[in-house]
């Protein structure tokens, strides 16, 4: 936990919001620990492969919440309440989730009519325009990768191509988890900024 002054809080954030990267390593050094026992909670009943996408997705809110801090509280209490909230909507999901699957026929026959037997007809083939998006917005995510270091792509390949673990990528490649956390958000924070950058 953060011990330090007001002014020493908010000097670390200033830093994380101008690029800092040591400065992220010192928030993530400070606040992971904590973070990963939030999702480890057992009340949320979450299996290991959704703890690590449920703290993937908290860090990353943390990133994107960060500049509206507003220092009414300590950065501690900010983090808990993202952290708590990412995990209630993760179980809000997979309740979703479940219940659209009760729903959905496991007849095939009988999977595109409705409940009066009537032919439901198919949803025609993507409009042309979304399909163009959807190209420049693959290119687009394509060069974002390219622009990255040898390091970097390395993990992005491991942990969203191969569909590794964090403990697995870890073992692999000789890093501690913590440490292969903070180095994959960084990398993704660049795929970001450059995506945005491109699409502007």
């Amino acid at each position: 936990m953060f011990s330090g002054s007001h002014e020493e809080e908010r000097s670390l954030i200033d830093r994380c919001l101008q690029g800092d990267s040591r400065a992220w390593d010192r928030v993530m050094e400070l606040h992971y620990p904590r973070i990963a026992g939030i999702v480890r909670w057992p009340k949320w009943k979450f299996d290991p492969r959704e703890m690590e996408d449920v703290t993937q997705e908290a860090l990353e809110e943390i990133v994107k919440s960060l500049k509206g801090f507003k220092l009414q509280s300590g950065l501690g209490t900010f983090v808990y309440k993202i952290v708590v909230n990412i995990c209630i909507e993760q179980i809000r999901k997979k309740t979703a989730a479940k219940r659209v699957a009760q729903c959905v026929p496991l007849d095939p026959v009988s999977a595109d009519r409705d409940e009066s037997g009537t032919h439901i007809p198919r949803n025609p083939d993507p409009n042309q325009e979304e399909m163009l998006m959807a190209q420049e917005r693959l290119g687009l995510l394509k060069r974002a990768l390219s622009s990255l270091d040898e390091r970097c792509r390395e993990l992005v390949r491991l942990r969203f191509f191969e569909e590794l673990s964090f403990q697995e990528i870890a073992a692999r490649l000789h890093t501690k988890q913590n440490t292969l956390v903070v180095q994959l958000k960084r990398c993704l924070l660049r795929v970001l900024r450059q995506f945005q950058t491109e699409g502007m």
